[in-house]
């Protein structure tokens, strides 16, 4: 029962790695005046080779990293479409990372990561008994003309799902929930972090999420356990033209987490 506890608690955080990648996909950013006109393709990095590295800079995970590599751009039916992949705690998850117009002058975000999938197999086989699941990919879609104030994404649940997995020993029933608020472009800013000064539109949106588990021990006989975990946040980021996000801070009960663009390379 213990190895089973341990690999839905890692499931658990691969999926939330989703999720953040998910809102990555949907909260790019705005222009730093060093870039070239020519490399400006829409609200998220979009320049073939480009690495982001990513620093939490304030609350848990402090001084931890990922990065973020675009490895591909394409044309597609009118848009151009950018490819990544992300590289966090040793390893590399592929997917797509969002479009833009061919003018240049709407950006879109709505897949669901390549990331969340390969979780869903791997609930697959720790749920042998059953596992069903059910996503609902949010378009973004940001107008680069006049974008404060635009309804940019509605409200809704983006995923959940039900498994139940069996042995000899134990039974676990597990459901999961993640719900996000409509975005919305409140402000255009110019922000300072590290790296220096950017020119930003400014997202916020309230994300949660709802893990319960109920393990029930075959052994002992001592009946069911429930462990419920919620997560609430209210969400700020802060996008670039031709980057994508610059910075993100989370403020939840367990406080504030703070995580910023920190290098740049090409």
């Amino acid at each position: 029962m213990k190895n089973k506890r341990r690999n839905s608690h890692k499931g658990l955080l691969l999926v939330m790695v989703a999720v953040l990648a998910l809102h990555g996909c949907q909260k790019d950013s705005a222009k730093p005046d060093e870039l070239p006109a020519d490399e400006i393709m829409g609200y998220m990095a979009s320049q073939k080779g480009m690495k982001l590295t990513y620093t939490i800079t304030e609350g848990d995970g402090l001084g931890s990293t990922y990065l973020w590599e675009v490895t591909d751009v394409k044309d597609s039916v009118g848009y151009k479409v950018c490819s990544a992949r992300l590289a966090f705690d040793g390893n590399i998850f592929i997917y797509n990372n969002g479009r833009f117009n061919a003018e240049e002058s709407i950006s879109l975000g709505a897949n669901m990561p390549a990331i969340y999938y390969d979780v869903l197999d791997k609930m697959r086989e720790q749920y042998n008994v059953s596992f069903t699941h059910n996503e609902r990919p949010i378009p973004t879609v940001i107008r680069h003309h006049d974008p404060v104030g635009q309804l940019i994404s509605s409200a809704g649940i983006v995923a959940e799902w039900h498994g139940v997995g069996e042995d000899d020993y134990s039974k676990i029933t597990h459901d999961y929930e993640v719900e996000r608020s409509a975005i919305t472009v409140d402000t255009a800013e110019r922000i300072k972090i590290g790296l220096g000064e950017f020119d930003c539109l400014r997202l916020r949106f309230h994300s949660a999420s709802h893990n319960q588990m109920v393990i029930t021990d075959k052994i002992s006989n001592a009946g069911s356990q429930t462990i419920v975990n919620d997560f609430d946040a209210d969400v700020t980021a802060w996008i670039a033209l031709g980057l994508g996000t610059i910075k993100t801070t989370e403020m939840s009960a367990a406080g504030i987490s703070t995580t910023e663009l920190t290098r740049i390379e090409k």
